[in-house]
Parts: structure tokens; C-alpha cells; sequence
């Protein structure tokens, strides 16, 4: 057996790697293993020579001098510098790594971790390889646990796998990580990759499997009483066994969705006018007046349209514009509801837009309502 610097990590109980860039993380801990054992033992010889030589049936009188050579500062600026070399020569370009390279290439598997207690939810892309957008608002617990965009035409055919994460070997893998309640934590020791899921905050890891097997994902981050228990399973297989596996899940995915979409009761399309009363409530007058102009290009005989055009061009100050619609309003309404709120709109214009210029019609509706300033 060759030994290596990392074999104290085997030594110590730790799950063998099986990732691609997990070789630099067990080379960093084992160096810092390997430096915490020569100072323990180090630092161990001395505390018992100090207690054999400085105990008191041989020394009755105290020295407060204490030891007066430069050995100690010495040992302790050697630390300081192992430390920096640390942090310098492996945890920042390691750190840096991880952190920006995230891959791009078209083979990386782009998928969602979600927590909650005390389980873990796995979203996958469909065959498009894209997932859909995500708000924790739309989780529902039985039907949406991704809390997935329904409208997403890219979440059609993402599939959810609960309690396992399955991934092909030799392929990178970009996990979006996040919670539904608690701070958690996502934690690949196979993998050498851990990410707290934070609520409110989507975060990233990735990683790229070296090694087919099957481990436990535990959370690394206390959630609670059912905390021990929270545990999910790691899975990476060959890359041809999980993309037929994916590819069924997708298929099974995307008829549900149109199932679904098919069994769903068919809503009644929007009145066209609806988007111009929209406007007016929020006093976009101009854009009202050119939705309904469009609308009574091909449709002049409505009463509804020609009242919308003249309350919109009145709030607009096209006092003669709004005169003409609101009349013409009056006359194809014959009484309706539209009718009686076309006169009374009219009753606000200007004097000399009013009762002068209105048919029989509204002369007829005036009297019936008492209003005398329209008759005549």
C-alpha cells in the first residue's frame, strides 16, 4: 500500500471521493490533518515534559520568568505560515474554482434541490433540458411540491424524483438549491460539495461524478427535532441507464401535463373590451382611446364600445369627440344600461355639447329620468 498525503483522510473514517474535483479537497485535508497530528503530538510531548519538570516536589519556589528562549515564537510563526499556504496555495484557487467555472457545456445536467422538513424534492429538465421557473407562492403540497411555474412551457415535461438524487457518472452536474421553511443544508460528502438551502435565497453548487455507487445525502445544518432523520439517497448510475430512466420520466411528465391541460374546464375568451375598462382603471386614457377605436373600426353598431370611446375620450379632455360616442352610445342603447350612463356622462360636458346637440332619442330618456337640462 503506497502512502499518500490524503490517506490519513481513509485513516479517519472519510467517505472515499467520487467526484472530479474532490481530489484537491482530500489533498487540502489531508496536508491539514496531517499538520494538526504533528502539532497535537507536538504540543502533547511538551505539556507532559512541562508538568514532569516543573512539578512541585522539585521546584518549591515559582518562576515567573518561565521559559526564555525563542523555540515557541518560532513554532508559532511556522503555523501562521502553513495556515497562509493553506488558504493561499489551495483553498482560494479551489474556492475560486468552484465558484465562477461553472460548466456550459451542452452534456451539464441542470436540476433543483428543495427542502423542507424533513425531506428533500428533486426537479429535473425534461428532454428539452430546461427547467421551469420557480416561486415558492406556488407550492401546493400535493400537487405542485417544486412550487413550478404552470405556465412555463420549458416545466411541461420536468419530472420530480422525491428522497432520490440520480445522476449519469461523467457528467457535470449544476444543482439550484433552495427551502421551503428552515435553513437546511444539501450536503454531497461523496462529492465534496455542500450548499446551505436558505428560504428566500436560490443558491448553486456543481460538481462533476467520477465514480457510479450509492450514499446517503444527509442535511448539514441543524433543522429541527426531525433533523437526524432528514436524509435522501445519492444515486449516480451510467450515463446511458440514467438518460433512458430520464427520458421515461419525462414522457410520463409531459402526458400528465396534457392530461391535465385536456380535463382542465376550457374558460370563456376575454371580452375585447375588457383590456379598455383595464385601462381606464388605471387611467391610461390615450392607449384606452386607441384600443376602442380599433374595436369600433369593425364593430361601430355597440352601444358598450361607443360608451367606453366617450368616457375615455372625456377623462382624455376630447370634450367633442366624447360628445359625438356618448350620443351615438344613447341611440344604440335604447334604455339599457349603457344608455343611462351615456346621458349622464353627456350631463357633465360643456353647456354648449349638451341638450342642443342630442337626438330625439335622448331627449325621449331625459324625460323619462327628470333630467331637464337634456330636454328641449
Amino acid at each position: 500500500m503506497t502512502l499518500k498525503l490524503d490517506s490519513i483522510n481513509v485513516w479517519m473514517g472519510q467517505t472515499a471521493n467520487a467526484s472530479e474535483h474532490g481530489g484537491l479537497v482530500d489533498h487540502m485535508l489531508g496536508f491539514v490533518h496531517w499538520v494538526m497530528v504533528v502539532l497535537g503530538v507536538g504540543w502533547s510531548i511538551y505539556l507532559a515534559i512541562a508538568f514532569y519538570r516543573f512539578r512541585k516536589q522539585k521546584t518549591a519556589r515559582a518562576d515567573y520568568h518561565g521559559f526564555r528562549g525563542h523555540a515557541t515564537t518560532h513554532i508559532e510563526i511556522g503555523v501562521v505560515i502553513v495556515e497562509a499556504i493553506l488558504l493561499l496555495g489551495f483553498a482560494f484557487p479551489l474556492w475560486s474554482r468552484q465558484a465562477d467555472e461553472y460548466p456550459t457545456s451542452p452534456d451539464t445536467i441542470r436540476m433543483r434541490a428543495l427542502g423542507e422538513k424533513f425531506l428533500w424534492n428533486f426537479q429535473y429538465p425534461g428532454t428539452d433540458m430546461m427547467l421551469s421557473t420557480w416561486d415558492l407562492r406556488n407550492v401546493d403540497g400535493t400537487t405542485n411540491t417544486m412550487g413550478k411555474d404552470l405556465h412555463d412551457p420549458n416545466g411541461k415535461d420536468d419530472f420530480v424524483n422525491p428522497g432520490t438524487m440520480k445522476l449519469p457518472v461523467g457528467r457535470p452536474v449544476i444543482v439550484d438549491v433552495a427551502s421551503k421553511d428552515v435553513i437546511h443544508n444539501l450536503a454531497l460528502v461523496p462529492m465534496r460539495a455542500a450548499q446551505d438551502a436558505t428560504p428566500g435565497v436560490k443558491a448553486h453548487m456543481w460538481f462533476k461524478p467520477v465514480k457510479e455507487g450509492s450514499w446517503d445525502i444527509i442535511c448539514g445544518q441543524l433543522c429541527g427535532p426531525g433533523h437526524a432523520q432528514m436524509k435522501a439517497i445519492l444515486e449516480v448510475v451510467p450515463a446511458a441507464e440514467y438518460d433512458a430512466w430520464a427520458k421515461e420520466q419525462s414522457d410520463a411528465a409531459s402526458k400528465k401535463t396534457k392530461d391535465a391541460e385536456a380535463a382542465a374546464p376550457k374558460t370563456a375568451a376575454p371580452s375585447p373590451l375588457a383590456n379598455v375598462k383595464s385601462l381606464l382603471v388605471k387611467n391610461n386614457y390615450n392607449k384606452a382611446i386607441m384600443e376602442i377605436d380599433k374595436y369600433l373600426a369593425t364593430n361601430p353598431q355597440s352601444a358598450e364600445g361607443q360608451y367606453l370611446a366617450g368616457e375615455a375620450n372625456f377623462k382624455a379632455g376630447n370634450f367633442k369627440k366624447a360628445s359625438k360616442c356618448l350620443r351615438v352610445a344613447v341611440r344604440l342603447g335604447k334604455g339599457s344600461q349603457n344608455s343611462v350612463k351615456a346621458n349622464a356622462l353627456l350631463m357633465k360636458l360643456p353647456k354648449d355639447l349638451q341638450s342642443p346637440r342630442t337626438g330625439p332619442d335622448t331627449r325621449m330618456l331625459a324625460s323619462l329620468f327628470g333630467l331637464a337640462q337634456l330636454r328641449g
